[in-house]
Parts: structure tokens; sequence; C-alpha cells
């Protein structure tokens, strides 16, 4: 064996600072569990780099990159879907490559669980016993319901980044149409020959150029408003949203109801079409 199959090499520090739903889903699925350990390994190339644990890790399984193929996570990363071993060390369904990170970790269950979102897979959840279990059935169960969970957080961060990524800016979007205007306006004042007539037209024009420089857009909302109405938009219930963002549903109650107020709207359905009007929404 190969100083690289028993010590894998190492990607950035030990420390490797893991999303908030991430530390949340590993504390979870230990606690419901009782596993000793639970960890995430990040999809890379060329395999995984493990880089999120909940509970103790004693020897050089944090930060470790593991290849595709080899061992349980290779096995799941290569086959996509999930595995359990009761007991590793005796398993003849996959490479013992990294036997010597695991034994020095004490491990003897381990299932592994892959983590899709839009049909690629970022990651594969971990789930760890020091003592064989008879159970790995329900870990294995525990730790899909969690791998599951942490998709859809995914997609809804992926939701919210894009939206704030591809909504235009309603002020610099009012500005071009009002320069546009103004431009032709005085293309238009400049082929009349009645002088009263075309000072009003100019007069005009001065007034649109003058509403242009305007700071306000037609419609302000903050970015935790535009969050929640990302969400509805998205057909979420006040309770999943709120559950999402991590906050209160009294909180996405009262953001709904400035939102409601700010786009002069009556109903949910209101909400959405009136804010898409105000280019709020793509």
């Amino acid at each position: 064996m190969s100083e690289t199959d028993v010590h894998p090499p190492k990607r950035g520090e030990a420390g490797t600072e893991a999303s908030t739903k991430t530390v949340a889903v590993l504390s979870r699925l230990r606690k419901a569990t009782g596993a000793c350990l639970t960890f995430i390994g990040e999809v890379t190339s060329p395999g995984l780099n493990l880089s999120a644990f909940d509970g103790r890790v004693v020897g050089p399984l944090r930060g470790a990159l593991l290849n595709a193929g080899h061992g349980l996570g290779g096995r799941v990363l290569v086959e996509k879907r999930p595995a359990a071993l009761s007991d590793y060390f005796q398993s003849t369904s996959i490479t013992h490559t990294y036997d010597e990170i695991i034994r020095a970790e004490l491990l003897q269950t381990l299932v592994a669980v892959p983590v899709i979102v839009a049909r690629r897979q970022v990651a594969v959840l971990y789930a760890a016993t020091r003592i064989p279990t008879v159970e790995v059935g329900r870990l294995l169960d525990a730790t899909v319901h969690e791998a599951r969970a942490l998709e859809q957080g995914l997609v809804v961060e992926d939701l919210l980044r894009n939206t704030h990524a591809n909504v235009p800016n309603p002020q610099d979007d009012w500005r071009t149409r009002a320069r546009d205007a103004y431009g032709s306006l005085q293309s238009i004042a400049r082929e009349i020959d009645d002088l009263a007539l075309r000072a009003k037209i100019l007069e005009a024009a001065q007034i649109l150029a003058g509403e242009s420089t305007r700071e306000r857009p037609p419609v302000s909302v903050t970015r935790r408003e535009h969050d929640v109405l990302v969400l509805v938009a998205a057909g979420m219930t006040n309770q999943a949203v709120a559950d999402h963002l991590g906050i209160g549903l009294y909180t996405v109650k009262g953001h709904m109801k400035n939102l409601m107020h700010k786009l002069s709207a009556s109903s949910r359905l209101e909400v959405v079409v009136n804010s898409r009007r105000a280019q709020l929404l793509p």
C-alpha cells in the first residue's frame, strides 16, 4: 500500500468552514441516530473532500481527499446511490484503500448517501458508529432523510442566489426608458414649426429628465422581503418560507404584509403578479 493510500492528500485546513445548513444536518443526524460521527464529503476533482464533521475526529480523516471508486464514499460517488456497511473491514463490496484512516477513528459501521442537486451530485453524507450495529437499516434511512433535507435547502439557496443575480434593477430600467423618451421628445420638438408647441414639448422633456435622476426606484423592498417574495413565488407556504430562511412564522407574515402594501396587492397571487410587473422577479 502506497503512502497516498494510507494518508490521502489534504485540501485546505482542518477547520474548513461549512455552510450553516450542512452543520445543522450533521448535528441533527448524529442526535437522531446516536452515531458517534457524522460527516460530509464535497464532490471535487478527483473525488471527495471530507470537509465537515460532527463528533470527535482523532486521525487523518478530517480534510482527506478520496478518489472516486475507492472506499465507501468513492463507491457511492460513482454509483450515485446509498450504501451501508455493518462491518466496514469485513466488507467485500468496496476497495479497502482507506482502511488505515478508518481504523484510526475506530469506526466499524458506516453508511453513505449521495447529495444530488439539479441532477448533479454535490456531496456524500456519512454516518458512522464505533461499534458494529444491527440497526444499520435505521441508520441508513435517517441519513437518506437528512440528505434529502440538505438537497432541498441547497435548491432554495440556489433559487435565491440566481434570482438576486438575474433581477434587473428597477431604477436602472426606469432611467434607461426615461432617457430614451427624452431623446425622442427632443427629436420631435426639432421637427415642429409651432414655437409654442415646441416649447411645451421641450418643457415636458425637461420634466422627464428630472424624473430620471430620482434615486428612489418605483418599488423598493428589503433584501429579506425579496427573499420571502422569491420563495412565495415558488409556491411555498409561510411556514415553509420561515423554515427555509430560519426566521419566525410571524416575521414572514410581517414581510408579506409589507409586500402587499408596497405592491398594492390584496392577495399572495396579486403580490407575485405585481412584483413581476415591477420587475422585482424575473
